[in-house]
C-alpha cells in the first residue's frame, strides 16, 4: 500500500470520528437545552429552593469582579444596592411624588428600573392583591423572597406592551411600593443584584 493511501485512510478516519463526536456535542447540548426549557417554563410557586433563591445564595460567578461592581445608596428611601459598573443610573420624578430609577447599559439596551410610590397599605405583596387591583396584569412563576433579611417581596414574570415578557420584583418597605423591573433575560443578573439590596430601619406602618 502506497504512502498516500495510508495518509488517505488515516485521513478518513479521522474525519469519520470528528463527525461523530461532532454530532455527540449537538445532540447533547440540544438535551441540555431542552432540559433548561423545561426547568425554565415549569412553575415554580414555591418559597424554598426556587431559582431565583438559589442564584441569591450562590457565589456571584461571571465574568465581572468585585472592582466591576458600584454601590447605589438612596438617602431618602432609605436603601442600598450594588450593580455592575457598566450601567448607568438615571432618576426622574414622576406624577403624585412617585419617583423612578432606571439602571441602564451605555450600551445595548439591558438594565431595570425601580419605581417608588407612596402605598398606604401593609405589605407583603401578594399575587391575589395584583390580581384584584390589576386584574390585566400578567403574574406567572411567583415565589416570595426575602430581601436585606427582613422584608417579604413577590418575584414573578409579567408581560409589558414595550419590553415583553419581563422580570418583577414588587415588595413593600415603610410608606412605599417598590415595583422593580426588568426584561426577562436580564433575570439571573437582576436577581444578583437583589440579593445586595439592603434597607436602612424606618417607620412601618
Amino acid at each position: 500500500m502506497s504512502h498516500y493511501k495510508i495518509i488517505a485512510i488515516i485521513g478518513g478516519i479521522v474525519l469519520v470520528l470528528a463527525g461523530f463526536l461532532l454530532l455527540q456535542k449537538r445532540n447533547g447540548e440540544e438535551t441540555l437545552g431542552k432540559i433548561a426549557l423545561d426547568f425554565f417554563t415549569q412553575s415554580v410557586n414555591q418559597e424554598k429552593n426556587s431559582e431565583f433563591e438559589q442564584i441569591q445564595s450562590a457565589p456571584s460567578s461571571g465574568s465581572e469582579s468585585v472592582s466591576d461592581r458600584r454601590t447605589y445608596a438612596h438617602s431618602t428611601y432609605k436603601f442600598s444596592l450594588e450593580y455592575p459598573e457598566r450601567l448607568n443610573v438615571v432618576e426622574f420624578d414622576e406624577e403624585e411624588g412617585a419617583h423612578t430609577i432606571l439602571f441602564q447599559e451605555r450600551e445595548g439596551g439591558g438594565g431595570f428600573q425601580i419605581f417608588i410610590s407612596e402605598f398606604d397599605e401593609p405589605g407583603p405583596v401578594t399575587p391575589e392583591r395584583i390580581r384584584k387591583d390589576l386584574p390585566n396584569l400578567a403574574v406567572e412563576q411567583f415565589q416570595e423572597i426575602t430581601l436585606g433579611g427582613r422584608i417579604t417581596a413577590l418575584v414573578f414574570f409579567s408581560r409589558d406592551e414595550s419590553l415583553g415578557r419581563t422580570r418583577e420584583v414588587w415588595f413593600v418597605y415603610g410608606p412605599n411600593l417598590y415595583q422593580v423591573t426588568a426584561k426577562a433575560d436580564f433575570d439571573e443578573e437582576l436577581s444578583k443584584i437583589m440579593a445586595t439590596y439592603t434597607s436602612i430601619e424606618v417607620e412601618l406602618r
